[in-house]
C-alpha cells in the first residue's frame, strides 16, 4: 500500500508514523551540538568562540543549500504521488549529480576565503585563526554533508523519514565519538584541538554520504535508460531557487535583528540568547510537521488528489496546533524552573523569564505557519513562502522590532512583541496563499 492510500485510510497514524523520525532527528541534532560545545569550551574561551562563528558561517550555507532539498523532495514527492517511479529515479539521478558540482564549487570558493570569513563576521585576529583553523577540514568535507542531507530530501520524497533519521543518528554519533578522540588525542589518536573538531565532523560527514548512496542503491531499484537526465534542471531550479532565497533571506535577517538585540546592552543579549535556546524546543514538532505536509501534499498532489492535499494540511495543521500550544502553555507558566537550566545572574534571569513568556504566544503562529509553508512546497510553490520571507523580514519584522524597541523604548520586550506579530502575519499570508492556489483548482 503506497503514502497515499495509506493516508486515505489512516490519516492519524500515517501523519505521526511519519512525523517521529524527524522530531527524534531535530532533538538528536540538539544534543550533538551541545556536546561539542561542551567540548571546546575545554579549550579555551578563543577555540570556542572560534569554531561557535565558524559554525554560524557553515550553517548559514547549510541551511541555502537546503531549499534545494526541499526542491529534491517535492519533485520526486510528486511523481512518487503520480506512480511515476522512473521518472522518480531520474530525478533522483539528477539532484545528487547536482549536488556533487554544487558542493564541490562551493569547496572550491569557500576553502580560500575561510580566514577572510572568520574577519568579515567581526572575529578578533586569535577567533579568526581558531576558528579558520576549524574550517580547514569542515570546508573539505562539506560536499559530503550536502550529498547525504540531499538524500534524506530524497528518501522522505519516497515517504520515507525514518532511514533520514538513522543516517542523520549515524552523523551525530560519529561526530561526538570522533570529535572527543581527535580534540583531545584519546588513545592513539593525536591532540589535535580544535582541529579535530573540524576532521571528526567531516569523517562523520563522508561516513554518512556513503551509507546513504549505498542505502538508496539497495531501497530504490528502478532502470532507467537514462542515467543522468539534464532536462528536470529547469524544474528543479525553479521550485529550488525560491526556497534557496528564502533561506538566504531569514539568514540575512537574522543577522539584522541579532544586531538590533545586541545594542540593547549584555543583559538583554544574554535573555534572549536563553529565551531563543528554551523556545528553540518547540521548533522541533513544528518543523517536523512542516517536513510531512511536504511529502504528503507532494504525493497527493501528484496522484491528483485533492481530497487528500486538504486532508493532509488539516490534520497536519491540527495535531501540530495542538502540540505546540501546549508547549506555548507550559512556557507561559512555567517559564522560571526552564530558565533556572542556564543559572544565569538574577537580572538576567527576571528578563528571560518574561521573554519566555512572550515567546509562549507565538507557538500557534509557529505552527500554521511550518505546516502551510511545507503543504505549499510540496505542491512545487516554494516562491509564496519565498515572498513572505522577504516581506515579512524586512517590512514587518526589522521595521517593527526596531520601532518597538528604540523609539517606544520597550527594549527586549519589544523584540518580542515584534516577533509574535511578524510570525501571525507570516502563518496569515501564507494561508491566503494556499487558498488563492486551492481555490484555482490545479487538477481540473
Amino acid at each position: 500500500m503506497d503514502l497515499v492510500d495509506k493516508l486515505a485510510l489512516d490519516s492519524k497514524k500515517t501523519i505521526f508514523t511519519l512525523v517521529y523520525p524527524v522530531i527524534l532527528e531535530n532533538i538528536f541534532q540538539t544534543i550533538v551540538l551541545f556536546f561539542n560545545m561542551v567540548m571546546l569550551s575545554r579549550l579555551g574561551t578563543t577555540d570556542l568562540a572560534g569554531a561557535g562563528l565558524a559554525n554560524t558561517i557553515i550553517f548559514a550555507i547549510i541551511n541555502i543549500f537546503l531549499g534545494f532539498q526541499i526542491g529534491a523532495t517535492s519533485l520526486i514527492a510528486q511523481a512518487v504521488g503520480s506512480k511515476d517511479f522512473k521518472k522518480a529515479k531520474e530525478l533522483l539521478n539528477f539532484v545528487i549529480f547536482f549536488t556533487f558540482i554544487f558542493g564541490f564549487l562551493i569547496t572550491l570558493i569557500l576553502y580560500p576565503l575561510r580566514r577572510d570569513l572568520m574577519v568579515l563576521m567581526g572575529a578578533e585576529k586569535e577567533v579568526a585563526i581558531k576558528g579558520s583553523e576549524y574550517l580547514n577540514f569542515i570546508i573539505l568535507f562539506l560536499l559530503f554533508r550536502m550529498i547525504f542531507l540531499i538524500n534524506n530530501g530524497i528518501l522522505r520524497g519516497y515517504g520515507d523519514t525514518k532511514t533520514p533519521m538513522l543516517i542523520s543518528l549515524t552523523f551525530q554519533i560519529l561526530t561526538i565519538i570522533l570529535n572527543y578522540f581527535l580534540i583531545f588525542g584519546i588513545s592513539f589518536f593525536p591532540s589535535l584541538g580544535i582541529k579535530g573538531a573540524g576532521l571528526g565532523t567531516g569523517i562523520g560527514g563522508l561516513v554518512s554520504a556513503i551509507l546513504s548512496l549505498i542505502i538508496i542503491k539497495i531501497k530504490i531499484k528502478e532502470k532507467v535508460k537514462k542515467i543522468l537526465n539534464l532536462s528536470y534542471f529547469k524544474d528543479f531550479i525553479k521550485i529550488s531557487l525560491p526556497a534557496a532565497n528564502e533561506q538566504l533571506l531569514l539568514n540575512l535577517g537574522f543577522l539584522i535583528f541579532i544586531r538590533i538585540v545586541a545594542s540593547l546592552g549584555t543583559i538583554s543579549l544574554a535573555a534572549h540568547q536563553i529565551a531563543v535556546r528554551i523556545e528553540s524546543l518547540s521548533f522541533m514538532p513544528g518543523s517536523a510537521f512542516g517536513i510531512v505536509a511536504t511529502t504528503l501534499v507532494g504525493q497527493a498532489f501528484g496522484a491528483q488528489r485533492e481530497d487528500l492535499i486538504n486532508l493532509a494540511i488539516k490534520k497536519t495543521a491540527s495535531y501540530s496546533l495542538l502540540i505546540m500550544s501546549t508547549i506555548g502553555i507550559l512556557f507561559f507558566l512555567f517559564p522560571q524552573y526552564l530558565v533556572a537550566i542556564f543559572n544565569p545572574e538574577e537580572k538576567v534571569r527576571e528578563f528571560a523569564i518574561n521573554l519566555v513568556r512572550i515567546g509562549a504566544f507565538e507557538q500557534p503562529q509557529l505552527a500554521l505557519y511550518f505546516v502551510y509553508a511545507g503543504s505549499l512546497r510540496g505542491m512545487g510553490d516554494t516562491l509564496s513562502p519565498m515572498i513572505v520571507a522577504l516581506l515579512s523580514t524586512f517590512l514587518i519584522r526589522i521595521c517593527l522590532i526596531y520601532i518597538l524597541a528604540i523609539p517606544l523604548k520597550l527594549g527586549i520586550y519589544g523584540v518580542w512583541y515584534g516577533t509574535v506579530i511578524d510570525w501571525a502575519i507570516r502563518a496569515f499570508l501564507l494561508f491566503l496563499f494556499f487558498k488563492r492556489k486551492n481555490l484555482n483548482k490545479p487538477f481540473n
